[in-house]
Formats: structure tokens, sequence, C-alpha cells
């Protein structure tokens, strides 16, 4: 099956947000994170991604990904809202410091 297929494939059955919600998750990015996860799967080599799906271990793969996107304050999705979204919760906490003052 070729790299397409297989991540068609995986969209269609939600395989993704199964993961995440089977590993309870807590983002309110998550939908944001398994649409980046696909993208990520898109981007990589063709015979990495059929080679991992033919021997079972893509889903291992994935679930690998999504472990390093939330917890590497390096990752792609760790910049783009994770971090986004801590420095907004402290500007929200600096306004209100400053509003009651």
């Amino acid at each position: 099956m070729k790299k397409i297929a297989i991540i068609e494939e995986l969209a269609r059955d939600r395989q993704v947000e199964e993961i995440l919600e089977r590993n309870n998750i807590s983002s309110p990015y998550v939908s944001d994170l398994a649409q980046d996860i696909y993208v990520q799967l898109l981007e990589k080599d063709g015979a990495l991604i059929e080679g991992l799906y033919e021997r079972g271990e893509l889903l291992y793969f994935v679930r690998k990904m999504i472990t390093n996107n939330i917890f590497s304050v390096t990752s792609p999705y760790y910049r783009k809202y994770e971090d986004f979204r801590k420095r907004s919760d402290e500007l929200k906490e600096y306004a209100n410091y400053r509003g009651t003052e």
C-alpha cells in the first residue's frame, strides 16, 4: 500500500484521534495536534511510512510522534500552540495583576 493510501486510512478511521482520546491528552488544541500529526506523516518519506505499515509498527510510530510533539519544547506543536497558550496566560495574569493596582 502506498503512503497516501495508508495515511488516508489512518484519517478515515480516526486512529490518531483515538490514540489522543485513549491517552486523555488534555489541551484545547487536541484536534490541531491530530491534524499536525497527519501533516507530519505526509511530509515523511514514503518508504518509511510504507515499511512501518507493512511491519505493523505505524501506530507505535504515531504514538511516539504524539509524545514528542506534546513533551518536546522544540516540537512544531509545542511552539505553535502550547507555548503560545502559556504566554497568553502569562499576559492575562499580568493584565489582571495590573488592573488590581
